[in-house]
C-alpha cells in the first residue's frame, strides 16, 4: 500500500503550536469580554450607512441574554450561547462609510468580510492592531483608496487577503512577502488605476509552454486547452486548471494527475508566477527534478510528483520552498540521500517497502 510523503516544514509545525496557543488565548473567558463585543457591533452599526436596513432590521441590542448577537445577520460567534464574535460577514449589503475601526472591540475576531459594499477612504495604517488575530480579510469590491498598509504583514495569522477591485494605489509593500500572491491583477487592476502589467499574460504563456513541452497521448490538454480566446478567465475552464478567481487568468493550482502525460518536468511552469499547488502525479514523466525547483515554483504549498519515473537525486533546493507543507515523491526512480537541508521533514519520511524514492529504501 502506497504511503505518501507528507513533509511539514519545521516552521509550519511551530505555526501549528502557535495557532493552538492562539485558540487557547481566544477561547479563554475574560471578564467584560462579551461586553466589548457588543460594544464592537454597536460601533460598527453606528459608523456605517445602511441604506437597505440589513443591520437596522437585524442588529437589535435591546436584549441582555448571552448569545443574542450571534443571531444577528452576518455575525458568527465562537459559541452560539456566548456574545463573542468569531467572524463578521457583511458582504454585498450596500454599506457606506469608512473602515469601521470599532471592530477592534471584537477582540477575538478572526474573519472579516466587508466585500462588495461602498466603503471608502484608506485602509487603516494600524490594521494589525485593530484586528490582530485575523486569519481572513476580504475588503474587495469597494472604493478603498490610498496605499496598502505595510502593517498587514504584522497580522501574524493572516492567510487569506482579498483587496481586489478598489482604488488602491502605490507599491505593494515588500513586507507583505507571500501575500503579494493573493493581491493579483484583475482586468481593472487590484489597486484601482494601478494594473500590474503582463500578470495574466505570463500565466497564459505558462500553460502554452506546459502544453508544448509534454506529450499528451490521450489528448486531455489538446482537447481542452484552447488558446484561441481573449477573454479574462478563459484558462480557468481548462482541464486541471484552478484560478485565484474564475474571471481572471491567474493560475492558483495545476492538477494534471493520471493523464498519461510524458516528458520532463515542465519548467515553463515558472511563468505561472502565483501558483501554489502542483499535482503531476500518476503520469509518465521522467528525468531529474530540476535543481532550481525553488526558483521555478517559489510559492508552492503542495507539490505532488508521485507515481512517475523521475530519476536522480532529491534537490536540496526543495528546502528553499518556504511555504511548502505537502510533498509527495513516492513511486519514482529517485536515488541517493535525503538532503540534510530538508531538516525536520526527514522525520516525516519513515520507511516504505519499495522506498519513498523508488529504488532507495529509507531504513531507520
Amino acid at each position: 500500500m502506497a504511503i505518501f510523503v507528507n513533509m511539514v516544514l519545521g516552521r509550519h509545525f511551530l505555526k501549528i503550536l502557535t495557532s493552538y496557543g492562539l485558540w487557547l488565548l481566544l477561547s479563554c473567558s475574560l471578564s467584560s469580554c462579551t461586553e466589548t463585543d457588543v460594544a464592537c457591533l454597536k460601533s460598527i452599526k453606528a459608523s456605517l450607512e445602511d441604506p437597505f436596513n440589513y443591520l437596522k432590521s437585524s442588529w437589535d441590542f435591546n436584549n441582555n441574554t448571552e448569545g443574542y448577537i450571534c443571531r444577528f445577520i452576518g455575525v458568527e460567534c465562537w459559541h452560539p450561547d456566548e456574545n463573542k464574535v468569531l467572524n463578521l460577514r457583511l458582504s454585498d449589503m450596500g454599506l457606506k462609510g469608512r473602515f469601521p475601526v470599532g471592530i477592534q472591540n471584537c477582540t477575538s475576531i478572526t474573519g472579516v468580510d466587508l466585500s462588495s459594499n461602498n466603503l471608502v477612504g484608506p485602509i487603516p495604517d494600524n490594521i494589525s492592531a485593530i484586528i490582530p488575530f485575523v486569519t481572513s480579510l476580504d475588503l474587495s469590491s469597494n472604493n478603498f483608496s490610498g496605499g496598502i498598509p505595510k502593517a498587514l504583514a504584522n497580522c501574524t495569522y493572516l492567510n487569506i487577503l482579498k483587496l481586489g477591485h478598489n482604488r488602491l494605489s502605490g507599491q505593494i509593500p515588500p513586507e507583505l512577502g507571500f501575500t503579494v500572491l493573493k493581491l493579483g491583477c484583475p482586468k481593472y487592476g487590484y489597486f484601482g488605476a494601478l494594473t500590474l502589467s503582463s500578470c495574466t499574460e505570463t500565466d497564459v504563456a505558462c500553460l502554452k509552454s506546459i502544453k508544448a513541452s509534454l506529450e499528451d497521448p490521450f489528448n486531455y490538454l489538446k482537447s481542452s486547452w484552447d488558446f484561441n480566446n481573449s477573454t479574462e478567465g478563459y484558462i480557468c475552464r481548462f482541464t486541471g486548471v484552478e484560478c485565484w478567481h474564475p474571471d481572471e487568468n491567474k493560475v492558483l493550482n495545476l492538477r494534471l494527475s493520471d493523464m498519461g502525460l510524458k516528458g520532463r518536468f515542465p519548467v515553463g511552469i515558472q511563468n505561472c508566477t502565483s501558483i501554489t499547488g502542483v499535482d503531476l502525479s500518476s503520469n509518465n514523466l521522467d528525468g531529474p527534478i530540476p535543481d532550481n525547483i525553488s526558483a521555478i515554483i517559489p510559492f508552492v504549498t503542495s507539490l505532488d510528483l508521485s507515481s512517475n519515473n523521475f530519476s536522480g537525486g532529491i534537490p536540496k533546493a526543495l528546502a528553499n520552498c518556504t511555504y511548502l507543507n505537502i510533498l509527495k515523491l513516492d513511486h519514482n526512480r529517485l536515488s541517493g540521500q535525503i538532503p540534510p537541508e530538508l531538516g525536520f521533514t526527514v522525520m516525516k519520511l519513515g520507511r516504505h517497502k519499495y522506498g519513498y524514492f523508488g529504488a532507495l529504501t529509507c531504513n531507520r
